[in-house]
């Protein structure tokens, strides 16, 4: 507006001084044109200055935004995931359970048929003779628990035969139990 109104003085004034006045008046607005046209080029080139910056910004702005619904979609697969996983992990439980029990119910059909066919066999009675044979000559012997057969004849020099006759011991793992007392015969007859 002050420039307007300079510019209306000049042009009274250049009027009022002729020609000449009026040419340097002219040569002044020109370059005052030529300023006015520098400073609106340098404006433009503010403008395009900030109009980058916010269009860089607004790609930054994008960007976070954009990570930050990357995050949320990256939770809500973790839960799916897991969820999944859980259901997976419950299926293959109940699956083992039921293999288990099968094979539970398949162990005891087999035992109760071992069982059943024992039952069925007719007992068989071992007769074991026993000779009197055996030198009537010998000691008592209290058996110990961890005593075999075996250990005893060796640690008294008798014979497994010998100790069997005269104790009536059919089965030594069955009839030999620790603390009786048992004849150990003398050997060398």
């Amino acid at each position: 507006m002050k420039k307007a109104a300079v510019l209306l003085f000049l042009i009274f004034t250049s009027a009022a001084f002729g020609q000449q006045g009026a040419a340097s008046q002219l040569a002044g607005l020109m370059e005052d044109m030529n300023l006015l046209s520098r400073q609106v080029g340098q404006l433009r080139m503010e403008v395009d200055a900030l109009k980058k910056e916010n269009e860089e910004l607004k790609r930054q702005v994008a960007q976070a935004g954009s990570a930050q619904t990357q995050a949320t979609a990256l939770a809500a697969l973790r839960n799916d995931v897991d969820a999944q996983n859980e259901k997976t992990k419950k299926q293959i439980l109940d699956v083992v359970a039921k293999e288990l029990e099968s094979l539970a119910k398949q162990m005891q059909d087999g035992f109760d048929k071992i069982a059943k066919a024992q039952r069925a066999q007719p007992a068989t009675a071992t007769t074991v003779s026993f000779s009197d044979d055996y030198p009537k000559e010998g000691v008592t012997y209290t058996v110990k628990a961890g005593d075999t057969l075996g250990k005893i004849a060796r640690e008294h020099g008798a014979s497994m035969r010998d100790i069997q006759n005269a104790n009536r011991i059919a089965d030594p793992a069955r009839d030999l139990r620790a603390g009786q007392t048992i004849f150990i015969p003398k050997a060398g007859r």
